[in-house]
C-alpha cells in the first residue's frame, strides 16, 4: 500500500509555527531593552509575540494526526532518542567549548532533558503518545459523553490562564492540557461541526485576534506608564500571550489551524521535506547551556539590542531553522535508521508493547 503524502498546507503552517517560536526566543532570550514608536518595532512585536500561540498550532497539527493513529511504541522511542542524542550531544560540545564552566542545573538537564522545565513541549508531548491509548478510551464513550468531557475539560484547563491566574502555570498543567487538545480535537474529528459562516472567515478571525494582542502588546512597550490600564493591558497581553491555556491564545491558534485544514489539499515535495525537521529545529536551539552561547556569542545580541532591527532577528531566525535542518539530515538518514535496528531499541520497543498489550487484555475482561 502507498504511503500517502503529507498536505503541504499543514507542513507549512509548521514550518512558519516554527519560525514564529525561533523568532521569539530569540527576542525575548536576548535580552531586555526599550522599545521605540517605530514601524520597526511594530513588526518586531507582531512577529515575536505569536511565539506562545505558534506552540498551541504547533501541538494542534500533531494531534490532528495522532488521534487517528495507532499507538506506536517505535515513535515514543524515535522521539525519545532524538531528543536525548541532541541534548547530551551539544552539552558535552558546550563543555568543551567552556572546558567545563557551565551552570550545574543546565548542564544535568541536557543529559536530563525531562526534568523541569527543559525542553518541556518534548516532554510533554512524549506523555501524551504515553497516554494515548487511555485517552483514546474516552473518544469511544458516546458522544454526549465526550462532548461533557470536552467542555468541562478544556474550560476547567483554560479558567485560570484566561482568568489571568498564575496558579495553573507548570509543567504538570501544561502536560494535562495537551490531553485535553487530543480530546478536543479527536472529537472534532469523529463529529465534524457543522459552521454555518465561511471557513475563510476562521482565518480572519484568528488574525484579527492576533492583531489586537499584538497591537496592545506594541502600546504597552512603547507607553510605559503606571496607570490602571496600562497595567490591566500588559497583564492581559502577558497572560494571553504566554500562556497556551488561555482561551484567547487557544482560538486564536485553533481558527487558523483550522483554516489551513479545510483548504483545497496540495502537495509539495520542498515543503514537506522542510517540515521533517522542525522538531528537531526546537530541541537545538533550546539545548539548555546552548541558547545563550547560540544568541550572545554566534548572533551578537549585545551589538543588536541597541536597534533590535526586525530584519536581523528575520534573518538571524531563518539562519538558525535552515542550520539546524541541514543539521538534521544525517541523523535521520543514517543514526535514526541505525538506532531503531539496535537489540536496546528492539528490546525497549518489544517491553512497551507487552505492558500496553496487557494493559488492553486486563480492561478487556
Amino acid at each position: 500500500m502507498a504511503k500517502s503524502q503529507r498536505n503541504s498546507n499543514v507542513e507549512l503552517l509548521r514550518i512558519i509555527s516554527m519560525f514564529a517560536i525561533v523568532c521569539g526566543h530569540f527576542v525575548g532570550q536576548s535580552g531586555d531593552f526599550t522599545y521605540n514608536n517605530s514601524v520597526n518595532d511594530f513588526l518586531l512585536i507582531f512577529i515575536s509575540s505569536g511565539s506562545r500561540i505558534s506552540v498551541n498550532v504547533f501541538l494542534l497539527i500533531g494531534v490532528w494526526y495522532m488521534v487517528d493513529s495507532k499507538f506506536n511504541s517505535k515513535r515514543i522511542l524515535k522521539m525519545y532518542t532524538q531528543l536525548y542524542f541532541y541534548t547530551s550531544i551539544i552539552t558535552i560540545i558546550m563543555l568543551v567549548v567552556n572546558k567545563g564552566n557551565l551552570p550545574i542545573k543546565e548542564t544535568i538537564y541536557g543529559f536530563l532533558p525531562f526534568w523541569g522545565r527543559c525542553l518541556w513541549f518534548a516532554s510533554s508531548y512524549l506523555i501524551l503518545l504515553i497516554f494515548k491509548p487511555f485517552l483514546d478510551k474516552i473518544l469511544s464513550w458516546s458522544k454526549r459523553e465526550v462532548f461533557a468531557f470536552v467542555v468541562a475539560f478544556m474550560a476547567l484547563m483554560s479558567y485560570l490562564g484566561t482568568t489571568l491566574s498564575n496558579a495553573a502555570n507548570g509543567f504538570l498543567c501544561d502536560t494535562i492540557w495537551f490531553g485535553a487538545v487530543y480530546v478536543f480535537i479527536g472529537f472534532i474529528k469523529k463529529y465534524p461541526p457543522k459552521l454555518k459562516i465561511n471557513k475563510n472567515y476562521l482565518f480572519f478571525i484568528g488574525l484579527g485576534g492576533y492583531l489586537m494582542l499584538a497591537i496592545t502588546n506594541y502600546y504597552i512597550a512603547v507607553a510605559q506608564n503606571d496607570d490602571i490600564i496600562y497595567k490591566a493591558l500588559r497583564r492581559i497581553t502577558e497572560v494571553y500571550c504566554s500562556d497556551i491555556k488561555s482561551l484567547p491564545n487557544f482560538l486564536i491558534a485553533f481558527c487558523i489551524f483550522y483554516w489551513v485544514i479545510n483548504l483545497r489539499e496540495r502537495h509539495s515535495k520542498i515543503i514537506n521535506f522542510m517540515s521533517v525537521s522542525t522538531f528537531s529545529v526546537y530541541i537545538i536551539h533550546q539545548v539548555p547551556v546552548f541558547y545563550p552561547f547560540l544568541w550572545a556569542n554566534i548572533f551578537m545580541a549585545e551589538k543588536w539590542l541597541p536597534e533590535h532591527s526586525v530584519i536581523y532577528a528575520l534573518i538571524v531566525t531563518v539562519i538558525v531553522f535552515t542550520a539546524c535542518s541541514l543539521i538534521d539530515i544525517p541523523r535521520r538518514k543514517f543514526i535514526e535508521p541505525a538506532v531503531a535496528k539496535s537489540k536496546p531499541f528492539k528490546w525497549a520497543e518489544k517491553k512497551i508493547d507487552n505492558i500496553f498489550n496487557q494493559i488492553n487484555i486486563g480492561e478487556e475482561k
